[in-house]
């Protein structure tokens, strides 16, 4: 509770359809909605855009913004921070720390995964716009919190937001500015669309 009230993090509502939805229709689900606020919620106005969601089959997940975690790495609070996207795209770039798991990875392996390392930490997941993170999220949430977990949140807009913001990425070299944008039509909501990526660098 002081956590959220502290952060100013939000619950915000996701269809539990997700993981399916966004793999196999993302211009039905994602037309450019990040373009100029970087910490929109689901369901909001973005200049000409919106995305939308059943109103009539949500599930709960809560949501910390980008500005928010930095604030909880730079009090080095204990953070488990989970990349939930494919392979590729967490070759590219990735949050720094960040365990790569696969969208549709079991919740109870993943929490047994990192079990020595739950006890009293804070868990966060982001994919690319949050919608496959929101629902590993919610399916890990009591096995990590058994584990000893604290809280879980999702990461409010995922990688895109959290670049649109303009912090820091990394890939298996150091720093990048790079990001998979998952498809071209999500990449369109970046600010600066030269800075999507679909292949890893190669050593310089």
């Amino acid at each position: 509770m002081i956590l959220e009230s502290l952060f100013a993090v939000s619950s915000r509502k996701f269809n539990r359809k997700g993981k399916v939805m966004h793999a196999r229709l993302p211009r039905l689900l994602l037309p450019v909605a990040l373009l100029f606020i970087p910490n929109c919620a689901y369901g909001q106005q973005i200049g000409s855009a919106k995305v939308t969601h059943d109103a009539n089959d949500l599930s709960e997940a809560k949501m910390i913004p980008a500005a928010a975690l930095v604030q909880l790495r730079t009090s080095k609070s204990r953070l488990i921070i989970f990349d939930v996207r494919d392979r590729d795209e967490y070759q590219v770039s990735h949050l720094a720390g960040a365990i790569h798991v696969h969208p549709l990875a079991d919740p109870e392996t993943l929490a047994a995964r990192v079990a020595r390392r739950a006890k009293g930490a804070i868990a966060v997941f982001y994919c690319t716009i949050g919608r496959r993170s929101a629902t590993l999220a919610e399916a890990a949430t009591s096995s990590l919190k058994a584990r000893g977990a604290t809280n879980v949140f999702v990461l409010t807009n995922g990688i895109i937001g959290w670049v649109n913001a303009g912090y820091p990425l990394v890939d298996k070299f150091g720093s990048t500015r790079f990001v998979h944008p998952f498809d071209k039509e999500i990449g369109k909501a970046l600010k600066n669309t030269a800075l999507a990526r679909f292949t890893p660098r190669q050593k310089e």
